[in-house]
């Protein structure tokens, strides 16, 4: 008498299957969703950190970074208030899409001592948050007005404001009154002609 080999017949590898695919098409949009909340999140922290350096760099010198956008940002790394470690050059990128960067990706394997060593040196896409503006780095009139920001590319804006607080703007709250929907290629930047008034005092 014969036993049955044990093991799965094509049938039954065949429904399993299709029922880990009916799972992974209803919980992907929610892995997804948790995955953009942790990047936000984790730029918010970056942004903290990005105050903490620059609150630094006033108190030694008396007065805010007087270059303007990526200038501006990368100041306390060009004199020295930021340790030259990789990671802390990585908190100047995007969380979670920092690999898809070409200009990360140009600099990764640099010694991080060797790179930024003067504002000469920095170029607009050295990273991805806009800084404020060099004309009107005298005149934080509020703690409300922004010292940086960073646009994701779904457009969910995070906004460094003076007084050290993160605000977070969504394309579908906030940013929603600004939205040209009827636009495919419409997309909020920094800058004087931006349409949302907290983010024209900045630049890149």
């Amino acid at each position: 008498m014969f036993r049955k080999a044990a093991g799965f017949t094509l049938i039954e590898l065949l429904v399993v299957i299709g029922i880990l695919s009916t799972l992974m098409v209803a919980l992907l949009p929610q892995i997804l969703a948790g995955q953009k909340e942790a990047d936000i999140f984790a730029d918010k922290t970056n942004l903290k950190w990005h105050y903490n350096n620059i609150t630094i760099f006033r108190n030694r010198k008396l007065t805010l970074p007087r270059e303007g956008g990526a200038k501006f940002v990368l100041a306390p790394w060009v004199k020295g208030v930021v340790e030259r470690t990789p990671e802390n050059r990585d908190r100047y990128f995007t969380p979670g899409v920092v690999e898809l960067d070409p200009r990360w990706n140009e600099l990764k394997d640099e010694d991080p001592e060797d790179i930024w060593r003067d504002y000469d040196d920095i170029m607009a896409d050295d990273t991805s948050y806009a800084g404020r503006a060099a004309k009107y780095y005298r005149t934080m009139k509020s703690d409300k007005e922004a010292l940086m920001a960073n646009v994701f590319p779904d457009g969910t804006i995070n906004v460094l404001l003076g007084g050290g607080q993160v605000r977070t703007l969504y394309k579908d709250g906030e940013l929603a009154q600004y939205w040209d929907e009827d636009d495919p290629d419409f997309e909020i930047d920094v800058g004087e002609d931006s349409p949302v008034p907290v983010l024209r005092k900045l630049e890149r």
